[in-house]
Order: C-alpha cells, then sequence, then structure tokens
C-alpha cells in the first residue's frame, strides 16, 4: 500500500545485498516522463495500469538478481499477480492506518488517496486489496511501528528464509 515504505526499505536491501533496485512507478514515471498523478490526471487509471502491467514484465525480466519495489496496485490485474506470485519470494509489507497517518504526510503524487481524508481513503484501499495482497504475497511482515532500519532487517530476514530460489528476485515489500 502507498506510504508503508517499499522504496525506502527497497533502495536499502539493494544496498545492503549489492544489488540493483528497481521501482514500477518510477519506471512508468521514467517511461512516460511524467509524474503516476500526472498520468492519472491526463489519461486515467486504466492507461497508467497497462503501463505499469508492461513495467512489472519488464522488471521481473531483468537479467540479474534485484530487489524490486511495486506500485500499491499492481494487484489489480490479474497478470500482475501470478507474475508476482511465481517468483516465491513477495514480501506483503503490512502497516495498520494508525501507522499510515504518520507516514503518508503528502498525499501529492498518490492520485488515489487525494479526494477525500487520506486515511480514509488508504483504510478502503487496503481493505478492498487485502485480499489480492495475500494470494501474492510469500509472506507477510507486519511493520507498524518500525524505522526503516528495522523494517528492512525484518524484510531481509523474512527473503532469506522463504528459501528462494536461485532464479527468484527478491522484492522489497512489493505487494503492499
Amino acid at each position: 500500500m502507498a506510504g508503508v515504505g517499499k522504496s525506502t526499505v527497497g533502495r536499502r536491501l539493494a544496498r545492503r545485498l549489492g544489488r540493483k533496485f528497481l521501482d514500477t512507478d518510477a519506471w512508468v514515471s521514467r517511461s512516460e516522463n511524467a509524474s503516476v498523478a500526472d498520468i492519472f490526471a491526463k489519461s486515467g487509471e486504466e492507461h497508467f495500469r497497462r503501463l505499469e502491467a508492461s513495467a512489472v514484465m519488464a522488471v521481473l525480466s531483468f537479467p540479474e538478481e534485484c530487489v524490486i519495489a511495486f506500485g500499491g496496485g499492481v494487484v489489480v490485474t490479474r497478470e500482475n499477480r501470478e507474475a508476482i506470485a511465481a517468483t516465491g519470494s513477495a514480501i506483503w509489507m503490512r502497516v495498520g492506518s494508525q501507522s499510515i497517518a504518520r507516514r503518508l504526510g503528502s498525499v501529492k503524487g498518490r492520485p488515489l488517496l487525494a479526494d477525500d481524508d487520506p486515511v480514509i481513503a488508504w483504510e478502503r484501499l487496503a481493505e478492498k486489496r487485502a485480499d489480492l495482497y495475500a494470494e501474492v504475497a510469500s509472506a507477510v511482515v507486519d511493520v507498524d511501528g518500525m524505522s526503516i532500519a528495522a523494517m528492512a532487517d525484518a524484510v531481509l530476514d523474512t527473503c532469506s528464509g522463504l528459501g528462494a530460489s536461485k532464479d527468484a528476485r527478491p522484492h522489497s515489500g512489493g505487494v503492499g
């Protein structure tokens, strides 16, 4: 979900592991030379989801092992869920709404949270997507109240415990 810390934790994990860090939202933004919010505003969510699906397949095809942060909405597309689940190493970084209220800060750039109270919008999205995250996740890491360093440690410990195959690409909270 938005605001959990996927990108921040992912960058930290990539540095620790000596791997590349890939972020599907950043991938889409670079490919379109526009922010996620601008793509939503100009072309709509459906167009963004098509671009996002292309980014998911691109990062999963990357020729080397990477740490990947998936945008919180990747799970709404069945093909994305299947591809991510097939890696066997997707971590759902789960956080409660009390923590998210402190983490979200500005919702600028988060189009699905900008229409009303961002915490209420976040809670609705989290509830709507929970089963989809559970379908994709190889493991869940509850990160409520954790610092970024503690989150990175917990995700790394969880990835290590998955026994992912050599070909699997560890994901940084990519489904949460």
